[in-house]
């Protein structure tokens, strides 16, 4: 009965007064909460272990180990200021899609010193191929699924970008869905500049949608390279589990929930 639960759980309670949830990833927001890609967000961090907060321009942010800028997302001013003492401080920066372009969505926001930006991206249907066999998604021409942006580097990208024949489309008689690879393009689609790397699609926003193994795969590729020493590690859980972790002057606790959140 509650009686039974409650009378349970009263008995932590003394360990979790006054706590603070930590976290290592601190993820920009407009306010704009509910749009797709923050379901994308946190349905991919918390099945990849990783404690994060969503912040804003306003927001303390010098406490994580990463920021992260998503597709969708006007780079302010502030915003920018942050990310560059973040980066001066020896941590890291990841940006999807248009995140990280300055407000008008000309060029980046920060300085990518080795990324050069081209613009939006035409095509509704490419492909990535991983080049680093770390990964562990080497040898396979993935679909993005979500458009974002065109860039190139100057160094080998960590993936690179594979043009369709054709975006989807109906030409009256037809219905083109199935967009095969073309060939290898000029552009990346992941590539590391000092501290900053880079996604050129909207991978938050394709993993709602889809929930692609490979994307969660990529994104946990770059968290790993640029967060070294993240507060908990997780990796034999099952996806559907959920970790946090709190603190407190006198206590350190470990929050794990083996559930099935949702199909």
């Amino acid at each position: 009965d509650i009686k039974e639960v409650y009378g349970e759980l009263e008995k932590y309670e003394e360990y979790t007064y006054d706590s603070e949830y930590k976290a290592d990833i601190a993820v920009f927001t407009d306010k704009k909460v509910y749009e797709e890609r923050y379901f994308g967000i946190s349905r991919m961090l918390n099945e990849l272990k990783y404690t994060f907060d969503f912040v804003d321009e306003d927001s303390d942010v010098t406490k994580y180990k990463l920021l992260v800028f998503p597709d969708g997302i006007k780079t302010t001013a502030k915003m920018a200021e942050k990310a560059k003492k973040h980066i001066a401080a020896g941590k890291g920066v990841i940006c999807v899609g248009d995140g990280g372009l300055n407000e008008s969505g000309t060029d980046f926001a920060l300085e990518e010193i080795g990324h050069t930006f081209v613009g939006k991206d035409p095509f509704d249907s490419s492909y990535f191929e991983m080049t680093d066999e770390k990964s562990g998604i080497c040898g396979f021409k993935w679909s993005m699924y979500k458009p974002g942006i065109l860039f190139k580097s100057e160094e080998r990208p960590r993936a690179k970008y594979i043009k369709s024949y054709f975006n989807r489309h109906w030409d009256g008689e037809h219905c083109y869905i199935y967009t095969p690879p073309e060939k290898e393009t000029e552009y990346a689609v992941l590539s590391r500049a000092g501290n900053i790397m880079r996604i050129c699609f909207d991978i938050f926003g394709a993993y709602r949608e889809y929930a692609m193994k490979a994307h969660k795969t990529l994104f946990d590729y770059c968290a790993k390279e640029l967060m070294k020493d993240p507060v908990v590690k997780a990796e034999e859980l099952p996806s559907t589990a959920r970790v946090g972790v709190t603190e407190s002057d006198k206590t350190l606790q470990l929050h794990v929930k083996a559930t099935y959140p949702e199909k």
